[in-house]
């Protein structure tokens, strides 16, 4: 039998897109060799998606609801106050066979990051907290690798160890000045008879850092416990829980440091969420459990300063996932969702909203063709403060394309609004509240990157935004956009934390580096010296059918050593 090596890939994911062109890796542990002579490694940097990644994900928990029906952990709604800006970054590594090129195994590991300066405190909570998702999800797959190493290595091309994958994803449920929460899914294919997942939630007061338990948001946790001890009496009545489950319920909820570790729960704008892992409280038949709490049913449960009380809110939608909506506020209720006409090929250059029975192309409600190519879709129905119905419908396509449709769902059916280059920042399946939402767009201004600005929906549903410029993503991250100067140039230079045009003129002399960090999305750039100092570039627009920017009349290509355009 023909002996066969493999080889390594390692390299970053990044949620929101930093630069269209090259690849990024991530900050982190050191990664495990591939444990075979044969095995060699590659680094290389690079983005995925945008502002949370656009894959799309697996269910969070992998089980069902107290109702039975699939819900994997994921936020349904979500409202609130002001949104704190984060992303999900990825580690990924991978091993393919160099003979037939196919993936064997793999691991993408996620990390969470504050894209400002402004919470210090949260952002190292989570450095903790990103250390210890990626220590124990690499050594799994360190270990798994190892393991199946000498049969790839002596196996035929018809070995079924293909393909096998420790993946980590994270969901978020709350990103506001009040609290941060969210849900990471462990998914696990080894091999085995089936795939397993495993939970683990985060919340944590976003101005201190201090990480939140669910005896801090419980206004009266013993009867908490109780209305958990009576939802997990009726599953087990159906699925059949392990029997001496209460006493594993009672360690985890009273006992300190639990074998089974402490309570895992989501807060979101409706209610608390609580989760039991698969094989916590009973087999792998059963599942894992999931018990919702709702505030408007069980407020009296909660603290009130986590329960949010605002009138308009958003719901996530994948395609053809149905809701029913009230347009008119008569309490007659019709049922809406949306699809894709996709080719042969998966992409789809129209959409179907199926709304009251009655199904509407897009192409005719605009009265023209999609502006791309769509591989990849998802949507939010959003109902404002006066009862009107907006639907948000993201596309993606090739070469990090991506646009928004907006939808007005009236009582006589859905009307076109409007549409913008503007990409839903997060994963697809990312909170969403219609008062202060992310958005990204692309713009190629000394450089290639993603930025994105503070959203509200406004009065005709299109998204609105008060903020001047746009933040740069890859500032906050370990690819900043970094240019190197080869001349002096002279450039307004202020203070940090000081107002656009409130510097004074100097010389920053050739060979000076500069951070990237705002733009107008027009001609201006503002960029970070190494002394915190911030340098304010107004460039010159090219020429019609040109495409070479200028700063102080010279062209940009002779100002710097090199500038990340994507090609």
């Amino acid at each position: 039998m023909k002996k066969r090596s493999y080889y390594v890939i390692l390299f970053g994911l990044t949620a929101l897109l930093l630069s269209s062109c090259g690849k990024n890796a991530t900050g982190g542990a050191e990664s495990s060799e591939a444990g075979t002579e044969a095995a060699g490694e590659e680094k290389n940097t690079g983005t995925e998606g945008s502002e949370e990644t656009m894959q799309e994900e697996k269910d969070a928990a992998g089980g069902e609801s107290e109702d039975g029906t699939a819900s994997g952990g994921k936020a349904r709604s979500v409202t609130g106050s002001a949104v704190i800006p984060l992303f999900v970054d990825y580690d990924y590594e991978s091993v393919y066979s160099d003979s037939t090129y196919k993936q064997l195994i793999s691991t993408e590991i996620p990390k969470v990051i504050v894209l400002d300066d402004q919470h210090e405190a949260l952002q190292k909570t989570l450095d903790t907290w990103n250390q210890e998702i990626y220590d124990d999800q690499m050594a799994e797959y360190t270990e798994a690798k190892n393991d199946w190493m000498d049969i790839w290595e002596n196996a035929g091309e018809d070995t079924y160890a293909q393909d096998l994958t420790v993946e980590g994803s994270i969901n978020f449920f709350r990103t506001d000045e009040k609290l941060i929460s969210l849900y990471y899914n462990e998914y696990l294919w080894l091999g085995g008879a089936h795939p397993s997942t495993f939970g683990r939630t985060l919340n944590a007061d976003p101005l201190t850092g201090k990480i939140l338990t669910l005896r801090d948001i419980a206004a009266d946790y013993d009867s908490l416990y109780e209305r958990i001890a009576e939802k997990l009496a009726e599953i087990n009545e159906e699925s059949g829980l392990y029997e001496g489950y209460e006493d594993t319920l009672n360690s985890i909820f009273y006992e300190e440091n639990s074998d089974y570790g402490e309570p895992l729960f989501t807060v979101s704008a409706d209610g608390v969420t609580v989760y039991f892992n698969m094989y916590t409280l009973a087999p792998y038949a059963a599942g894992a459990q999931q018990l919702d709490f709702p505030f408007a049913e069980y407020g009296d449960l909660f603290l009130e300063e986590y329960q949010k009380k605002q009138k308009d809110s958003a719901v996530a939608l994948e395609e053809e996932e149905r809701i029913s909506i009230d347009p008119d506020g008569d309490g007659t209720e019709k049922e809406f969702y949306y699809r894709a006409d996709r080719d042969e090929d998966g992409y789809a250059t129209s959409f179907i909203i199926s709304y009251d029975g009655q199904e509407y192309d897009t192409v005719t409600l605009k009265g023209t063709e999609d502006y791309i190519s769509s591989y990849q879709s998802y949507g939010y129905v959003i109902r404002s403060e006066d009862g009107k119905y907006f639907l948000y419908l993201q596309n993606f396509g090739e070469g990090d394309q991506s646009y928004l449709q907006v939808f007005a769902l009236t009582e006589d059916g859905p009307v076109f609004v409007g549409a913008e280059g503007l990409s839903m920042n997060g994963q697809e399946r990312t909170e969403l509240d219609p008062d202060s939402f992310l958005m990204s767009s692309r713009f190629d201004i000394l450089g290639t990157y993603s930025a994105f600005k503070t959203f509200h929906t406004g009065e005709d549903g299109m998204p609105e935004t008060e903020d001047e410029l746009w933040t740069i993503t890859a500032a906050y991250t370990d690819w900043k956009i970094e240019l190197t100067s080869m001349v002096d140039l002279q450039l307004p230079v202020r203070e940090k934390g000081t107002e656009r045009g409130s510097g004074q003129e100097e010389t920053v002399p050739a060979g000076s580096t500069f951070i990237l960090m705002k733009t107008d999305g027009v001609n201006y750039v503002e960029a970070a010296l190494p002394d915190g100092r911030i340098c304010e570039f107004t460039l010159e627009a090219p020429e019609e059918d040109g495409w070479v920017w200028k700063l102080n009349g010279e062209d940009i290509e002779e100002c710097f050593t090199y500038i990340p355009y994507a090609g």
